[in-house]
C-alpha cells in the first residue's frame, strides 16, 4: 500500500488527513502565506492613550499611569507572563481602572508632544525597547529608560491627547509598532 493511499483512502477522516499533510508540507517547505495584519485600522494610527478618570481630549503627561489601547484588536496592553518572548499581553479593558503604562521624556516639562522622543514604562515589567528576535515580537524590557519611541498622527509639537488615534514609532526599529499575528508570544510586530 502506498503512503498516499493511506492518507487519501475513502473514509470519515480522509479529508482531515489530507489537509494535515498539505498544511505540514506547506509549513516545512516555506510555502504557507505569512500571517497578515487586518487592514481595518491603519498601522500608523493603531494606538490610543486612555485614562480611567479623565475624559477623552485630556493632555497626556509623562509620569502618570495610562492605558495603552490598541484600536485594531480593541484591547489594552499590560504586563503579563508569556511562555515565549516579552511578558506583555492584550486584555479587555477591566472595570477596575487598571492603568499599566507610563511615558517618560528625557528633558522638558508639560504634556507629551507629537514627534518628541520618550520612553514607555510598563508597570511590572520595565522600559519597553526594541530587541532583535527571530521568532517573537522584537520587544524587550530595560531596567533604565530607553528614549526610542515617538508618537505620530499630528504635527510635531502638538500635545498628545487621550482618546486620539496615533501611531507608535520606534526609532531603533525605524518602524511602527502594530497588532500582527504571531505564532509565539504577543501579537505585535514592527513595520520595516
Amino acid at each position: 500500500m502506498h503512503v498516499l493511499d493511506t492518507i487519501i483512502r475513502p473514509g470519515r477522516w480522509s479529508f482531515l488527513r489530507l489537509a494535515a499533510v498539505v498544511g505540514l508540507a506547506l509549513a516545512v517547505f516555506g510555502l504557507a502565506a505569512a500571517p497578515q495584519a487586518r487592514a481595518d485600522t491603519p498601522i500608523g494610527s493603531q494606538w490610543q492613550v486612555r485614562d480611567a478618570v479623565q475624559p477623552f481630549g485630556t493632555d497626556v503627561h509623562p509620569g502618570y499611569q495610562y492605558k495603552l489601547w490598541n484600536l485594531e484588536n480593541q484591547n489594552m496592553l499590560i504586563h503579563k507572563g508569556q511562555r515565549w518572548g516579552i511578558d506583555l499581553d492584550f486584555v479587555p479593558d477591566p472595570k477596575n481602572g487598571y492603568e499599566g503604562i507610563k511615558f517618560e521624556r528625557q528633558t522638558g516639562t508639560g504634556p507629551l508632544k507629537f514627534g518628541e522622543r520618550f520612553a514607555i514604562y510598563v508597570v511590572g515589567g520595565g522600559y519597553l525597547r526594541y530587541e532583535d528576535h527571530s521568532t517573537v515580537a522584537n520587544l524587550g524590557y530595560s531596567p533604565t529608560p530607553v528614549y526610542e519611541w515617538k508618537v505620530t498622527g499630528a504635527p510635531s509639537g502638538t500635545s498628545v491627547k487621550t482618546g486620539l488615534a496615533m501611531g507608535l514609532y520606534n526609532t531603533r526599529a525605524a518602524g511602527y509598532l502594530y497588532h500582527f499575528f504571531q505564532v509565539f508570544g504577543i501579537n505585535l510586530n514592527f513595520t520595516y
